[in-house]
């Protein structure tokens, strides 16, 4: 993990937890990893335990998730413990490496993960779910296939974003809704974030330079062109996406932006 922490293509999760009457609060989960949760590979079993209420109500919503599925690049989940001052959360062990890892190593990838993950979404997306962090870090590549990890931020599609008790989310790779705690969860939230973590596997740099798409939306009114010879086609689509998605829920913000670049509401 030291290695990731200091590579310029990974980030630590961020989590908002909302209540009646208080104000939301935005939480390094990065610090609450070394403090409050713990992930230990024991045998055949991987087991993560939580402390922080934060953290145990991902944990609670991965396992909860996860008991609903069954596919062949997803973990299983062996159990959900509970005490009255921690949660362990138990999957099975997986193989492989983290996508992050192979490419701040500059690892020669030979498997088709996007094609797999790609699948591995659809099959979530048809079961009412999104994912919610798709990034580097949470893809594992091995000989012979490709896991999808870390279900804690997944919710149910066309949820309120700010109905969601625990937001979990990766800045850098999130989507606008996600940073901004606006709108609702959809499907093309997961294929931007997915779209974001490809152009990093194959470029080596984070489009952004690790910004969020918020930040990167705050300096200026996007272009087809500009986009598509920066980005790549694949990137820019989902970009102009989220872009749309942002005109159509912010209305302070971005509505006066938007009328001198009509072609935003057709994409």
């Amino acid at each position: 993990m030291s290695r990731l922490r200091n590579s310029s293509i990974f980030c630590p999760v961020h989590s908002e937890r909302r209540g009646t009457g208080h104000t939301s609060r935005l939480i390094d989960l990065d610090r609450l990893w070394r403090n409050e949760k713990r992930t230990l590979v024991d045998g055949s079993v991987i087991r993560k335990f939580a402390r922080s209420p934060t953290q145990r109500g991902v944990l609670r919503n991965e396992a909860h998730v996860l008991e609903g599925l069954r596919h062949q690049s997803i973990p299983k989940l062996v159990e959900l413990k509970e005490s009255t001052t921690s949660t362990e959360l138990v999957l099975q062990t997986l193989p492989g490496r983290p996508l992050a890892e192979l490419v701040q190593q500059g690892v020669l990838i030979n498997v088709d993960w996007r094609h797999v993950v790609r699948r591995v979404l659809a099959y979530l997306h048809e079961n009412g779910l999104s994912h919610g962090d798709i990034k580097p870090a949470n893809i594992l590549i091995y000989s012979h296939g490709v896991y999808l990890i870390d279900f804690g931020a997944s919710s149910p599609l066309d949820t309120k974003y700010d109905s969601i008790p625990y937001r979990c989310f990766s800045p850098p790779y999130a989507a606008w809704g996600q940073v901004t705690g606006r709108g609702a969860v959809s499907v093309e939230d997961d294929l931007y974030s997915l779209a974001c973590t490809h152009f990093v596997a194959t470029h080596r740099r984070h489009p952004f330079e690790m910004e969020s798409i918020a930040g990167y939306f705050s300096r200026g009114v996007p272009t087809p062109v500009n986009l598509t010879s920066r980005f790549g086609e694949r990137l820019a689509r989902r970009i102009l996406q989220q872009w749309r998605k942002a005109c159509q829920t912010d209305t302070w913000e971005y509505s006066t932006k938007i009328q001198h670049h009509r072609w935003a509401t057709h994409i």
